[in-house]
């Protein structure tokens, strides 16, 4: 499996309002958007600054959160955030060899819910269809996640099934609610070893984190 890193160069967060607390409500959308750097001339772009210096951005996504089957959250280097390592489905995880093999020295934006995250360094081609927003989201966004989508690693079905549980616990007896199973936030036993010049690179095999 060929190896590849991400450089984490930029990011601005700005924290999402609280989350829906009435039980049975619908959750709140998660909206998740990767967006590749535009060449001079392209037609459909937004500016960002980034790194000290204005940035265009294609406005198409290159990767959005349909294309995103599971995820996993860690804590993040500045002790104060998470990052997320998301799953992509097949289509999208060849779509993203390509774009990172043919794309290698631009840049790709991280967006949540209309706000910048993340910008990084496509620096090698990204084979095994997981892509990271290395910090600053917080962890209501974390929680916000975890109603959208499982776990990494996670039975899909017996997600579709808690979630439906646990869209309204009041409807069940307190001997249930008190044995409804809470997910880690993060994944403890797992880090993401950092290279020596500083950079956020990790080797893995798929499904690591």
């Amino acid at each position: 499996m060929p190896r590849y890193s991400f450089l984490a160069i930029f990011a601005a967060t700005l924290l999402l309002p609280g989350l829906a607390g009435a039980a049975g409500k619908k959750a709140p959308d998660l909206k998740l958007s990767f967006h590749l750097q535009a060449e001079p001339g392209d037609r459909r772009v937004f500016k960002q600054l980034t790194a000290g210096k204005e940035v265009i951005f294609q406005k198409a996504a290159a990767i959005s959160t349909k294309d995103i089957v599971a995820f996993r959250s860690f804590p993040a280097d500045d002790n104060n955030s998470y990052g997320v390592v998301f799953q992509l489905d097949k289509t999208a995880t060849n779509r993203l060899r390509t774009l990172s093999t043919a794309h290698q020295g631009k840049l790709l934006l991280a967006v949540v819910n209309g706000q910048v995250r993340d910008a990084v360094v496509i620096d090698k081609p990204v084979n095994d269809g997981l892509i990271v927003i290395w910090k600053w989201i917080s962890l209501a966004e974390v929680k916000l996640t975890d109603q959208h989508l499982p776990r990494i690693g996670e039975d899909p079905r017996a997600w579709k099934r808690e979630s439906k549980r646990n869209s309204d616990p009041s409807s069940f007896p307190l001997s249930v609610r008190s044995r409804s199973r809470s997910r880690s936030l993060v994944c403890p036993e797992r880090t993401l070893p950092r290279s020596r010049h500083g950079s956020a690179a990790t080797d893995r095999q798929p499904g690591t984190f």
